[in-house]
């Protein structure tokens, strides 16, 4: 159970860190001269680099999430094969 915690964190801090280096606006700033109004046709081929990235971590959760459920599930199965063995009582 404590390594299950430890790749789900690891795999949160993963995800985290990818928005991170996403720029919002603080107090005081300006905007930039060149950002396009919202609605605006101009769709620019850079606005869409971190798509995979994006994807990659969506998948890297699942993967994380599905494979972590089936071992569980193995291992629960496993132990209680071995726990229910019948026991012979002289």
């Amino acid at each position: 159970m404590r390594r299950f915690l430890v790749v789900l964190l690891v795999g949160l801090i993963l995800v985290l860190t990818t928005a991170v280096d996403t720029p919002s606006p603080t107090l005081g700033s300006t905007p930039y001269p060149g950002v396009n109004p919202p609605g605006d046709a101009d769709s620019d081929p850079s606005d869409f680099d971190q798509v995979p990235l994006a994807v990659g971590s969506f998948l890297f959760l699942a993967l994380l999430v599905g494979g972590s459920l089936v071992f569980y599930l193995w291992r629960r199965n496993r132990r209680s094969r071995t726990d229910v063995s019948p026991r012979s009582d002289p």
